[in-house]
Parts: C-alpha cells; structure tokens; sequence
C-alpha cells in the first residue's frame, strides 16, 4: 500500500472568462505551483501535506478569490471561479478524482486598449506588458492579506461597484467607511492612506452631495443625472488608491502586531 509521500493530490479550479489574464501565471509556493490558465486552476502536493490540512481547499479558494480581486483593481472584467474537483495520484498510475459541481455566472466586459509609446530617449514603453506586471503584483498582495477581514471586504465591494453600476457610488463609499472604521478614525486613516482632505472631500462630493443616479443620496434630488465618465473615474481613482495604500500598510510590522 502506497504511503502519503508516493500519493501527489491535485486540486482543480475553473474560472470565466477563460480569457481573464493575458498570459499563463505561475505561482511558486515552497509546497506547490499554482498554474492558472485558459480557463483551468490546478495545484499538486503531496498527500501528506494536503491531509494535515483539511480546510486547505477552501483556503486556496478564498486565496484565489482575492488574487482575481486584486487584478480587478486595474483591469475591472466580471468573472466568476469554482471549485472542479480534486484528483489522487497513485505511484502505481492509478488514480481517482472526486468532482465539484458548481454553478457558474459570467458576463461579458470590454478588454483593454493596448499601447506601446517611445519617450524622449527613445525608450519604448508596452502599456500591456506594464499593466500585466502591475497587475500581478497587486493580485499578489491582495492574495496574501485574504484573511484580512477589512482587506476582504474592501475589495469585494470595488467588484461589487462594477457588477453593480447603478449604485457604485454607494459602494465605493462604503470602501472609505470600512476603511475609517478599521484605521480608528478619519485623521489617521487619511495619514496612513496618504488621502488629502481635498481628495476626500471631493469623494463625499461625487457620492453624496451631486444629483448623481449612483450616488448614496438620490432621494434627496428630484432631478438625477447620470455621472459622467470623468466623474467616475476621479471616484474610482480615488478610491483604488486607498485601496492599495491599505494593502501596502498590512506589509508594515506594526499593522501585525
């Protein structure tokens, strides 16, 4: 009978669009790789690491979910990602795979324009191949504060105000409350988010005081308008910035201790 270190487990994911990243990703753990590609998540480990786990699968989901967050902090496409099953392989070739069955949603979102520039010293500069690595590392450090309960909820609802365009103005406030809350007031999460006052104002403004069908306070108005793409971008802009400020302040030693 074969023992847990001749047994390798591989665990499954699929994701839509198959499209989502522009390149295949690999992701070096000292215990495993994680390939994420067309479509299809797999990780292989041994099966005595695996065992000694048993929340690992749910782990690694809520890990991925974050690492999809992370790249939508850029790129902002729907997509959805579930568990496919899991796969024992045997020293002697066999194998046995028990499947998950979920449901799926997808929705279709625009892809980005790419660009390639020259600056003054002629050196050429790939929008595509900038946006991919900035990309990653943001996925990155999202992923690895997914266990953060703040850094969860803050990207989740900047998701939630792309699914949900009608009300992302409420949502992206919501992110900047979260934040306040968690950072014990507006003076030092604006010091820790590096947000000035004006900055901040000028959110309150976007999300609460125009006559905007996104905003918070739309009863307040009879006549609405729909925010302009300006508009929603300096929110958004905003908004994303304190995000990553976030991020960047749980790399620090005393945001653990």
């Amino acid at each position: 009978m074969a023992n847990e270190a001749e047994i390798e487990v591989e665990m499954g994911w699929v994701y839509l669009p198959t499209k989502f990243f522009d390149e295949k990703i690999l992701l070096e753990r000292p215990e495993y790789t994680i390939e994420i590609e067309q479509g299809h998540i797999k990780t292989r480990m041994n099966e005595g690491y695996y065992s000694s786990r048993p929340a690992l699968y749910d782990s690694l989901t809520e890990w991925l979910n974050m690492y999809f967050h992370g790249l939508n902090l850029v790129q902002r496409k729907t997509f959805s990602i579930h568990r496919s099953g899991l796969v024992r392989f045997y020293p002697d070739g066999r194998s046995d795979t028990t499947l998950v069955i979920e449901d799926m949603y997808h929705k279709h979102s625009v892809d980005h324009i790419e660009l390639s520039c020259t600056d003054d010293e002629g050196q050429v500069h790939d929008s595509r191949r900038e946006r991919i690595d900035a990309t990653k590392k943001l996925a990155e450090l999202s992923a690895k504060h997914h266990e953060d309960r703040t850094a969860r909820k803050i990207l989740n609802s900047f998701y939630d105000a792309f699914k949900d365009p009608g009300n992302e103005f409420v949502y992206l406030l919501e992110i900047w409350e979260a934040l306040r809350a968690k950072l014990q007031g507006r003076n030092s999460a604006l010091a820790i988010l590096e947000i000035s006052e004006p900055e901040l104002d000028w959110l309150y403004v976007l999300t609460c005081k125009k006559p905007l069908k996104q905003g918070r306070h739309r009863g307040r108005s009879e006549s609405l308008r729909e925010a302009t793409l300006e508009e929603l971008d300096e929110a958004r802009t905003i908004v994303r910035n304190m995000i990553i400020m976030y991020l960047q302040f749980l790399e620090a030693p005393a945001a653990k201790s």
